[in-house]
């Protein structure tokens, strides 16, 4: 791209630069709240899936042979 469409573009959108501003918030937003909502999720899944679930896992907190020796 040359220097001449480049300042066109530049001129054209400058007075909307609050603007454009504004909606890369939004969109930067949106994608880290997207972002955290999936990391939180499987978060919960791990947790239920490992703590819940010892005859599925042959390791971590709860393991079969650490509940049989709490009893």
């Amino acid at each position: 791209m040359n220097e001449k469409k480049l300042r066109f573009i530049v001129s054209f959108a400058k007075p909307y630069k609050y603007r454009f501003l504004i909606i890369l918030l939004v969109i930067l937003t949106t994608t880290y709240l997207g972002m955290t909502y999936l990391y939180l999720f499987g978060k919960m899944v791990d947790s239920l899936y490992y703590n819940y679930a010892p005859e599925r896992s042959n390791s971590g907190p709860r393991s079969n042979a650490k509940i049989i020796r709490e009893k």
